[in-house]
């Protein structure tokens, strides 16, 4: 205790002076820990620098060799069906989560940020708030405009950063990424430039990667393509003629009575029968 007492009569009350007294300190003791690693192990307390996780994280996209073997074969048992038959693509699995392990909750998740991207971009969409205040209007969601406002910002920063991956890895990879790497690592933790994302991405350029985004290029299109497409339809059976400030392009159940997030509307175009994944 008094060393510790001894710590406190240290400080000085200056934030920045003090901050560089207390990493001196805690860097000696990690250092003793790192030496004495029995003590370590009954020490209670866990002393990590700031960010070694995220870094960890990161780090490990440097061993990434390629998608797992069931977002392969989803691919390779469907990716015909989907390209000739695109609303089929939308209607498994119930909703697009970037939590999910499941290879196509995955690549339907990182379409659907993808298309609200592209359809906010292609459509005049004046902002996003004003998007969360039309779509609150219309009870897309059950939300208020507030929290519909922060999950499409969401939505389209992660779509920013899956297409940022298509400008170097080829449209399509995002299909291909596979589902054993932390989807945050993609959406979050890896920069959007820089040096660490450029040795990354000349990592990536090294695995099958590059070659898979080609071969699925045109599917992602279609599916995407369809999609917007698809929304534009919703909006003129809703509202009538399509208005550039009312923009419908997001994951949600919108029918013409009541809906509820998490379903996605798509269409068949061919028919022109309109349905509700379900």
């Amino acid at each position: 205790m008094e060393d510790i007492m001894f710590i406190r009569e240290r400080l000085s009350g200056n934030d920045a002076e003090d901050a560089i007294y207390l990493t001196g300190v805690l860097k000696e003791i990690k250092e003793i820990l790192n030496d004495r690693r029995q003590l370590d192990k009954l020490v209670t307390y866990n002393l990590t620098t700031k960010g070694e996780k995220d870094r960890v994280r990161l780090a490990a996209l440097h061993n990434f060799s390629g998608p797992d073997s069931a977002t392969l074969e989803l691919l390779r048992e469907n990716g015909d069906t989907w390209q000739k038959f695109p609303w089929v693509f939308w209607t498994r699995p119930r909703a697009p989560d970037l939590a999910s392990l499941d290879p196509q909750a995955q690549i339907v998740g990182r379409c659907t940020c993808i298309l609200l991207l592209d359809y906010q971009n292609n459509c005049d969409t004046p902002s996003r708030q004003a998007t969360a205040i039309a779509l609150s209007q219309l009870g897309a969601f059950k939300l208020d405009p507030a929290e519909i406002h922060a999950k499409i910002a969401e939505m389209i920063d992660a779509g920013s950063r899956y297409k940022n991956l298509e400008k170097h890895l080829g449209v399509g990879v995002p299909l291909v990424l596979g589902i054993d790497t932390s989807e945050t690592i993609w959406t979050k933790l890896l920069p959007k430039s820089g040096k660490k994302f450029d040795d990354v991405m000349n990592h990536l350029k090294n695995t099958p990667l590059p070659n898979l985004a080609a071969q699925y290029s045109i599917l992602r299109e279609r599916v995407i393509g369809h999609q917007l497409n698809t929304f534009r339809a919703i909006q003129q059976q809703i509202i009538g003629p399509p208005l550039s400030e009312i923009p419908l392009g997001v994951p949600g159940n919108i029918s013409k009575g009541s809906a509820s997030i998490g379903r996605i509307p798509y269409a068949n175009m061919e028919n022109e029968e309109m349905y509700l994944l379900d």
